[in-house]
């Protein structure tokens, strides 16, 4: 009972009031049986006081439906008889669920982040667990029943439950007042009261009570810390009542608990002693630390000078032979890509080089063909002048000077011809003679510039043979 009234013990409600209960005693049972009731009292407060720090380092728990159990709808209205929510029993009530989780449920729990109903929530993430339970739960449907009953566990809303009870709010809407909600999970197919309903199961159990704001959202009930205490105090009393026929074995144990609060004192001066030896020793360990540390160092820093110098050694010596092989494996790639370089270096020479011969060929080509004609048109001259000289001696001067004068013009066109022919001779051996050459030997060199440029090592190219 001290530790349920620890536990509602915010403000000044719940609050036991021991010294009542002591003061209350000794008008029932007499000074002997006051003393021991004291005595036990003075144990119960360590208790009462020692409880609450205890469960304060206890942290808030994760909400979860395990800490729910469905219930009647806790509303006065007409239907709520045939209608259920998941409710949360406080600590210090009895569970009417045996699948009630009573060990580590709180008034408070940690909302998910993922949660998508009671996202007005405080920044915190603390939520009523009575109102996480109202609007987050549904009663679970056992596998030997037809329909959800007072008592079933809860579990979780699916997803298409929540898309339903949510709100605008974030405050969420009642799930038991959603039609495709409150059907499979909610609703009860029987009507009659909640006493008829009771009285079917076979046991006896209150009246829905009506609907109160969250105990999160108000101040702790008054009349629960009321009860709790009223409680502490009947039990005081018939403790009372009953060390008055056997106030020898009170005061023993009253006797008892003060010895155990003389050895509790004495483990606590004990344990507060070896706390100080441990931090000496540790103290100790220190100090030897510290110390074997600069031993240390300064024992590296002389072997350094020894060890020095060798180790330089071998890294030079792995250095030269990765060197080495670096050394040869880019020697050979440089040698095998160096003429592939040349050859691109003096593609555009060569080109120019094919295409001046070629054009001192067709050069060459035009003066014979130019040298033939004007040799056929010099025979042609020659004959005409034979004709001539023949006529002439016969008498006929008209005709002999017509063929004298054709004959002589084909003379003239053939001189023409071998002029322009000679013209054409001279500028193939022109191009044949430098121009050619020039060209080969650019290339040569735009070939061993690449070349060297990919290899150093490259030979200078020897001189074009034309």
């Amino acid at each position: 009972i001290l530790a349920q009234g620890a536990l509602g013990n915010e403000g000044t409600h719940g609050q036991l009031d021991l010294a009542n209960v002591v003061n209350e005693a000794p008008c029932e049972v007499g000074l002997e049986q006051h003393h021991a009731i004291s005595g036990g009292l003075a144990v119960a407060a360590l208790v009462y006081y020692l409880v609450p720090a205890a469960l304060a380092l206890r942290s808030t728990r994760n909400c979860s439906c395990d800490c729910c159990q469905a219930e009647f709808l806790r509303e006065a209205s007409a239907d709520t008889n045939n209608r259920l929510q998941c409710a949360y029993a406080q600590p210090g009530l009895q569970s009417a669920s045996p699948y009630r989780d009573m060990n580590t449920c709180g008034n408070l729990c940690k909302r998910a982040v993922a949660d998508k109903v009671l996202t007005a929530a405080s920044a915190v993430g603390e939520v009523d667990t009575e109102r996480f339970c109202f609007f987050e739960c549904a009663p679970r449907l056992l596998a030997d029943e037809d329909e959800p009953k007072q008592g079933n566990p809860c579990e979780p809303l699916v997803d298409a439950a929540i898309a339903e009870v949510r709100d605008d709010t974030g405050n969420g809407l009642p799930p038991m007042e959603q039609a495709a909600v409150a059907l499979p999970h909610f609703l009860v197919a029987r009507a009659g009261t909640h006493a008829e309903t009771v009285a079917s199961a076979g046991s006896p159990g209150p009246a829905p009570a009506a609907a109160e704001p969250w105990s999160s959202l108000k101040e702790p009930s008054p009349d629960r810390f009321a009860m709790i205490t009223q409680q502490a105090v009947d039990s005081a009393k018939v403790a009372a009542n009953a060390a008055s026929g056997n106030g020898l074995k009170i005061q023993e144990l009253a006797s008892r608990a003060f010895n155990s609060v003389t050895v509790a004192a004495a483990a606590v001066e004990d344990a507060r002693r070896a706390a100080l030896e441990a931090h000496a020793a540790e103290q100790k360990v220190r100090t030897f630390h510290e110390v074997l540390k600069r031993m240390m160092k300064k024992r590296a820093f002389m072997v350094i000078p020894q060890e020095l110098p060798g180790i330089i050694g071998r890294a030079r010596e792995e250095a030269k032979t990765m060197a080495r092989k670096m050394a040869a494996a880019t020697k050979k790639e440089m040698v095998a890509s160096a003429p592939k370089a040349g050859e691109k270096a003096a593609a555009p020479y060569r080109a120019a080089m094919q295409s001046a011969a070629d054009t001192a060929a067709q050069y060459a080509k035009a003066g014979d063909d130019l040298a033939g004609q004007a040799k056929m048109f010099y025979a042609q001259a020659q004959t005409l002048e034979g004709q001539a000289g023949v006529q002439m001696a016969r008498g006929w001067t008209v005709s002999a000077r017509k063929l004298d004068q054709k004959a002589q013009f084909l003379a003239g066109k053939a001189v023409a011809m071998n002029k322009q022919a000679s013209v054409y001779f001279k500028t193939s051996k022109a191009i044949t003679d430098t121009n050619v050459p020039e060209y080969a030997m650019q290339a040569s060199q735009a070939a061993y510039s690449a070349e060297v440029m990919v290899n150093p090592d490259t030979a200078p190219a020897l001189p074009p043979i034309i």
